[in-house]
């Protein structure tokens, strides 16, 4: 799952050493085995959220298990020692529960939304799922190919296969190159055992933080947590891995696919949490792309018309950050749409932002922030990934605050130091009927030489045009003139050939009928500025 928040956090993990109230709003508990066990009382409705994380994903993963953790989120569900196959849904779906999971680069994480009256039930069944998973071969095999399947599907969605494209353009030695599902390849052939043995080595309690959100008692939670995860204490396993090299000249990815419409992602990379320039980016992000008042919106969609959508995000993983920017667009402003972009991004570069535009994207962070804790569900997964890959609940506590310390120097500072066209990854997708138009335009013509007569030269192109070079040294100003035969006397119908000329220049595939208005150029001699008159062109 790609988690496509403005901010996505990331930190390196702290482990806190005793019992502590790290906000006035919620408490962190480190349990005996390790696990960290964070408790909120919410007492306005009568629900409750339980959310364990696990500190691992495809960012553990090898060549040779890739798409083993989301494999693993699916067979979770599938039965335990003390409940088979099936039992849990039952039993959960009669409580009115909102069972799911998600697996991502850094992460896997599962949860449960239901009424607080059935909290007891809904632990017992999440401890021992996550605790006792069988993965019986017959549940296992079926369960293979519901994952194929949902690899094939992502390889026919078109934003989807934009988003791995970029990402394997991104990453080219660090494990966050693998796509999050896995290969069908991988996931036809891993063995049960195989699956197991990634069980084994990172789903200890130790690698855990459990959240319980919501109409509760927190001494009983805390009790009944202990009671449910109750092992032993056993390290957890931690790898590091090298930072990737930043991007030094622009890399590609197009690809031709079923749609009607075009999609662009640009990536940049930028930051993990830990660094200070990440709520910079965070900034800039927002005033490029996060909402109808961006420079993107404001610019491309709504004035240029180059985009359907557009928005950009700045996304922190656990050991690096890419600044997203997507759109969704006609095909054929594919070019000007990608030259746009980059032109707002010189801008910036160059010239800054406004204080009007630094201080609306503060608001609107801070606003999105604080209504997006409004959410038992979503209060777990903002404390869930801040304190599965940080131990802390610093940046919970302090994002506004040093949101609000970002100046418009800071946005500029960040854009000249991580943006730019060899700094970015470009991937796109375009309609399949394209690529015929994209080939023939490759095709470079021939012309063979026929005659010279007065200085003019004539040649016959291998299209049966002809075309006559006048080469003279006046001047350094180029004239052409494009005659085709027409007119009345070869009209079929009265007044085609009037209509025809009348709108020749009202717009092509490639061009808008403002880019093909007469243009102005400055006379080399005289310095001054000429135009063309629009009764010159025949």
């Amino acid at each position: 799952m790609f988690y496509n928040k403005k901010y996505l956090l990331i930190f390196i993990v702290f482990v806190y050493t005793c019992i502590s109230a790290l906000a006035s709003d919620f408490t962190v508990h480190k349990l005996p085995n390790g696990q960290t066990l964070v408790v909120q009382e919410v007492k306005t409705n009568p629900i409750v959220t339980i959310d364990t994380w696990i500190k691992t994903g495809s960012i553990n993963e090898t060549d040779s298990n890739s798409g083993v953790a989301h494999f693993l989120e699916h067979l979770f569900f599938k039965g335990t020692k003390k409940h088979p196959a099936g039992e849990m849904d039952r039993i959960l779906e009669s409580k009115g529960a909102i069972v799911n999971a998600a697996t991502s680069k850094d992460f896997t994480h599962y949860y449960i939304t239901l009424p607080s009256e059935y909290f007891d039930v809904a632990l017992d069944l999440h401890s021992d799922m996550l605790s006792d998973p069988q993965i019986p071969r017959k549940e296992l095999e079926k369960e293979r190919k519901v994952v194929i399947e949902e690899i094939s599907k992502d390889e026919n969605t078109p934003s989807k296969q934009v988003y791995e494209n970029l990402n394997s353009l991104m990453y080219l030695n660090h494990p966050y190159k693998r796509k999050v599902i896995g290969s069908a390849e991988v996931i036809s052939t891993i063995t049960r055992e195989d699956i197991l043995d990634y069980f084994n080595n990172f789903y200890t309690p130790s690698n855990m933080v459990t959240l319980v959100i919501g109409d509760v008692d927190t001494d009983k939670v805390i009790k009944a947590v202990q009671n449910s995860f109750n092992s032993e204490y056993r390290k957890p396993l931690k790898k590091t891995f090298k930072k990737e090299h930043q991007i030094q000249t622009q890399r590609r990815k197009s690809e031709y696919l079923d749609t009607q419409t075009g999609y662009m992602m640009i990536g940049f990379r930028s930051e993990d949490i830990n660094d200070s320039n990440t709520y910079a980016l965070d900034v800039l992000a927002q005033i490029l792309g996060g909402g109808k008042s961006s420079k993107l919106y404001r610019d491309i969609k709504e004035q240029k018309g180059l985009a359907y959508k557009i928005s950009a995000s700045n996304g922190s993983f656990r050991d690096d950050g890419i600044l997203y920017i997507t759109a969704n667009f006609l095909p054929t402003n594919a070019e000007k749409l990608e030259k746009a972009i980059f032109d707002e991004i010189s801008y910036i570069q160059k010239y800054g932002v406004t204080d009007e535009e630094l201080n609306t994207a503060q608001k609107m962070i801070e606003q999105e922030t604080y209504y997006s804790r409004e959410s038992n569900s979503n209060i777990a997964e903002e404390l869930g990934y801040i304190f599965t890959l940080t131990g802390s609940s610093d940046f919970y506590r302090d994002y506004i605050t040093n949101i609000k310390k970002v100046s418009a120097k800071d946005v500029q500072t960040v854009a000249q130091k991580y943006l730019g066209i060899n700094r970015s990854a470009v991937s796109i997708a375009l309609p399949k009927s394209m690529k015929k138009v994209s080939e023939k335009a490759e095709v470079k013509h021939t012309a063979k030489k026929i005659s010279t007569n007065n200085g003019i030269d004539k040649y016959l192109i291998d299209n049966n045009s002809t075309l006559l070079i006048n080469k003279h040294d006046n001047n350094d100003i180029v004239a052409i003139n494009i005659i085709a035969k027409g007119g009345e006397f070869l009209e079929q119908t009265i007044g085609e050939g009037t209509l025809a000329s009348g709108t020749i220049l009202k717009g092509t595939q490639k061009y808008s009928a403002e880019e093909l208005l007469p243009q102005g150029f400055k006379c080399p001699k005289c310095g001054k500025t000429h135009f063309i008159k629009e009764n010159d062109i025949m």
